[in-house]
């Protein structure tokens, strides 16, 4: 959504075909981190950045705030050894050119800052103030709105089922009648593979499916995003995270099951979910959950997002953290549409990285 309005923004004429509803997919179901201290190499952490410094901009012109705060977080750490990766980790970040990095604290200090912080199981942890937060279900709420309010053309439950070049251009058929463009963005989360092989590129994009558990709207509980390292020592370790949303809501998970497209709440997940957080705060051992959402997204081998151009009119868009992502990628996605190239759009999430034998690069 935010790559069309951004293309309408930018003079083009644009129409999305949605399989589903507008703004209905797992994009809602983030864990609403737009942050830096995560982010794997020079180019995610340039990109998050990016994100971060345009997002206030974005959001005051879809006329809506989204929830979108400087909250900080956390990457709570339970082992000596992560200490150590994380700091590894801080000297390779810090080559960025200024970009002034992340604090590390003992548990003590962790929870001046988060009192809720305070298992005995955390023994330091990683805290970055300037990171911030955002409002998934907002946002996409937002955007949605913003579409409609730029008259953009929507075709919903189109399901698209094929791509075919005509002239220079390209014929999109679909279950509600064809649409001809001179460009065609894919970016519809695990379904960018299948749609890219309907175009001849045979993208090798993995899936990995989640589950995350909502509350019922809390008394303040945590401020910031808070996060757990992996620790492999512990069998079914899901990514453990938690947020409080701007309704107050506590959102606790997730489970991840990579290679699989089977996007579905599971019983069992739930309760290493339970399991896990209970642990770490003990405060929600028996707290209900309302409510429990799973999606799908795609990943790539080597983590990182599939930005860019695929060939003659044809651009690939599959976030790795979508919500995070969103203001960075919209920008720069309508500048190389529009333009041919964008010079805030790293080489290194051309897709044709992943192609053998295909030259990389964003532009055309």
């Amino acid at each position: 959504m935010s790559i069309a309005l951004h293309l309408k923004w930018g003079g083009a004429r644009v129409q999305l075909v949605e399989a589903g509803t507008l703004g209905g997919g797992c994009s809602q179901l983030g864990g609403g981190w737009v942050a830096a201290q995560g982010r794997r190499n020079q180019s995610q952490l340039a990109f998050a950045l990016d994100s971060i410094g345009y997002y206030p901009e974005l959001l005051a012109r879809i006329g809506t705030d989204a929830g979108f705060r400087r909250a900080g977080s956390f990457l709570l750490l339970e082992t000596e050894e992560q200490v150590s990766q994380r700091r590894t980790f801080l000297a390779d970040q810090m080559r960025l050119p200024g970009y002034d990095g992340f604090e590390f604290l003992d548990l003590k200090q962790l929870g001046e800052i988060e009192p809720a912080i305070r298992s005995p199981r955390i023994i330091a942890g990683t805290y970055r103030a300037k990171d911030c937060a955002i409002d998934p279900p907002a946002l996409c709420d937002g955007l949605a709105s913003a579409i409609r309010a730029e008259g953009i053309a929507v075709a919903e439950g189109a399901r698209v089922e094929g791509l075919v070049r005509s002239g220079s251009g390209w014929t999109v058929r679909s279950t509600v009648g064809d649409f001809v463009a001179d460009a065609v963005v894919i970016a519809a989360g695990p379904q960018v593979a299948p749609l890219a092989g309907m175009a001849g590129l045979d993208l090798p994009l993995n899936l990995i499916s989640g589950q995350i558990m909502t509350t019922e709207p809390q008394a303040p509980y945590v401020k910031a995003l808070v996060v757990v390292m992996h620790n492999h020592a512990i069998p079914d370790c899901p990514a453990r995270d938690l947020r409080q949303g701007a309704d107050g809501r506590l959102w606790i998970g997730t489970v991840n099951h990579h290679g699989s497209g089977d996007a579905k709440v599971r019983r069992g997940d739930t309760d290493i979910i339970r399991r896990e957080m209970s642990a770490l705060f003990p405060e929600l051992a028996d707290i209900p959950f309302t409510h429990g959402y799973a999606g799908t997204r795609p990943l790539a081998e080597d983590g990182l997002p599939c930005y860019g151009a695929a060939g003659d009119g044809l651009f690939i868009a599959a976030p790795m953290s979508g919500i995070a992502e969103a203001a960075a990628a919209g920008r720069t996605m309508a500048e190389l549409v529009i333009t041919g190239t964008s010079a805030a759009l790293p080489q290194a999430f051309s897709p044709l990285r992943l192609v053998p034998g295909a030259a990389r690069g964003t532009g055309q």
